[in-house]
């Protein structure tokens, strides 16, 4: 189980990285509410993965994802 949420914390994180480099290069106000969205699904999916006590990988993928937030200035 704590394999299954970690993978799906890092197919989040994936997913809001490729929503938020679309978001950089054509900031439309639609790409950069994909991006919010993205992001938030990926703080949802990384807690989980914390929840399951594999703070290693959790802590890892939410490293990635705080670089993302950053990049959109959120």
């Amino acid at each position: 189980m704590a394999n299954q949420k970690t993978n799906q914390a890092d197919n989040a994180v994936q997913h809001a990285h490729n929503a938020v480099s679309q978001a950089v290069e054509h900031p439309t106000d639609q790409l950069i509410e994909q991006a919010d969205n993205s992001i938030r699904h990926a703080r949802a999916a990384v807690t989980q993965a914390y929840e399951t006590g594999d703070t290693l990988s959790a802590s890892r993928a939410a490293g990635a994802l705080e670089e993302e937030c950053e990049r959109l200035g959120d």
